[in-house]
Formats: C-alpha cells, structure tokens, sequence
C-alpha cells in the first residue's frame, strides 16, 4: 500500500505543479497584454492526496496533503464563495468590496 500512497501523492504534486505553472504563464501573459487566463483544475490534488493518505496514512502521516496545500486550484476553491458575493453585491450596488 506504500508504493500506491506514493504513486497518488506524487500525482497529487503533479496536478499542483500545472495548476502553478499555468497560473505563472497567466501571469507572464497578462504581462504581455495578451489577456487569456488560465483556468484551474480544483480539488484533484486534494482528492489524490486524501486517497494517498488513506492509502498510507501510517507510513507517511499527513505528506500526502502537502501538495494541495500548494495547489492555486485548492485556494480558488476557498475564494470561490468570496467571489461569488463580491460580484453578487457590485452588481446590485454598483460597487466593489475589496
């Protein structure tokens, strides 16, 4: 179960790892005036992570998780609802909130 622990944890940083490179090549871009962005791919990393870790959890502890803690696609989940009200409020009052 070690080795399938590692093998989804390692996919877990995979996913991280595109989710940051994408999101620093929308970065450059936007910098260049060329304004496509990028768009995430939410909670894989923690879905992989949590079967990692349920595969491993003794031998590796709570490892599996670190990848997700790093993936922008995890974060965009947690701003989502913070969005969501800021345009909700800009549209009903024409402002913005932060």
């Amino acid at each position: 179960m070690l080795v399938i622990a590692i093998i989804l944890t390692a996919l877990s940083a995979l996913v991280a790892v595109g989710n940051i490179g994408g999101c620093i090549g929308a970065y450059r871009n936007r910098q260049r005036g060329i304004g496509k962005g990028y768009s995430n791919v939410p909670l894989i990393s923690s879905v992989l992570g949590l079967l990692g870790w349920l595969a491993g959890h003794r031998s590796l502890g709570l490892w599996p998780f670190a990848p997700a803690l790093f993936d922008p696609g995890t974060w965009m989940c947690l701003y989502l609802p913070w969005m969501i009200w800021n345009e909700f409020v800009r549209r009903k009052t024409g402002t913005k909130l932060g």
